[in-house]
């Protein structure tokens, strides 16, 4: 079961900070959030961090949150 999840906004982040906790020895998998929320919830169980991703980085504010 995951013992980290990270929301990032974008791929970009999101790959960079699962490459970040897979580089000290963590199964570390990113999903799209907003593509796929079923792939992200299945991944809690197979991963010790789940990045999930929400494409968020050049939405509005209200959209954002």
């Amino acid at each position: 079961m995951a013992s980290v999840l990270v929301v990032a906004d974008d791929l970009t982040g999101g790959n960079a900070t699962a490459a970040d906790f897979a580089a000290v020895g963590l199964r570390a998998v990113t999903a799209s959030a907003v593509d796929r929320p079923d792939v992200v919830a299945e991944m809690v169980s197979r991963f010790d961090v789940v990045v999930a991703t929400t494409e968020a980085r050049h939405a509005g504010p209200e959209d954002a949150a």
